[in-house]
C-alpha cells in the first residue's frame, strides 16, 4: 500500500483575551493511494474539502481544549478515510509536581472508494486516556494513566472496546 496526500490550508489564530484563544483553517485536499492485489495494482484518487477549528481557555491551574477536525487519513487498506474528529481536554495543576489530565476524543471514519465516500463503511471510535502526572524533575515526569477505547462499525452492528492501565 502507498499513499500519497496533498493539501493546501489558509488558517488564521485569534486571542479573544489572555485566557481564550480559537483557531480555523480550511483548504483542499488531495489523495492518491495504490494497493496490489495479486498480480494487479488498484489505484485510487480522491479529493475534498479538510477543515477544523478550536478553543483553549486557560485558567489559574487549569485548562480547557476542544477542537473539531475534518480531513482524509490513511486506512491501511487500499482506500483512505474520511475522519470527523471531536475533541476534548481538561488539564488541572494540583500543585507545582503533580497535575491530572482528561483528554477525550471520538472519531468517525468512512471509507473514501472510486465512487466517492462510502456510507457502509462507517465506524464510530470513541478514547479517553485520563493520566496522572508528577514531575520529578524539569527533565522527569513518571505518568500513571488508564486507556479507555470503543469502536463501532455501522453496518455490521458489530462493537469492540478494550482497557489498559499504564
Amino acid at each position: 500500500v502507498s499513499y500519497e496526500g496533498y493539501d493546501a490550508s489558509l488558517g488564521l489564530f485569534y486571542a479573544f483575551s489572555e485566557t481564550l484563544s480559537g483557531d480555523l483553517y480550511v483548504g483542499p485536499q488531495w489523495i492518491d493511494s495504490e494497493t496490489d492485489v495479486g498480480p494487479a495494482t488498484v489505484s485510487s484518487t480522491a479529493s475534498g474539502t479538510i477543515y477544523g477549528f478550536g478553543l483553549s481557555k486557560r485558567f489559574e491551574r487549569s485548562s480547557l481544549d476542544m477542537s473539531v477536525r475534518r480531513g482524509a487519513v490513511p486506512s491501511g487498506a487500499s482506500e483512505p478515510l474520511l475522519q470527523e474528529s471531536l475533541s476534548l481536554g481538561y488539564t488541572y495543576q494540583v500543585s507545582p509536581r503533580l497535575s491530572v489530565s482528561v483528554p477525550a476524543a471520538i472519531f468517525r471514519n468512512e471509507t473514501i472508494t472510486f465512487t466517492g465516500v462510502e456510507d457502509e463503511e462507517q465506524r464510530i471510535f470513541f478514547s479517553t486516556q485520563p493520566q496522572l502526572n508528577w514531575f520529578v524533575t524539569e527533565d522527569l515526569v513518571l505518568r500513571a494513566s488508564y486507556r479507555y477505547q470503543y469502536q463501532r462499525f455501522e453496518e455490521e452492528g458489530t462493537s469492540a472496546s478494550s482497557n489498559a492501565v499504564f
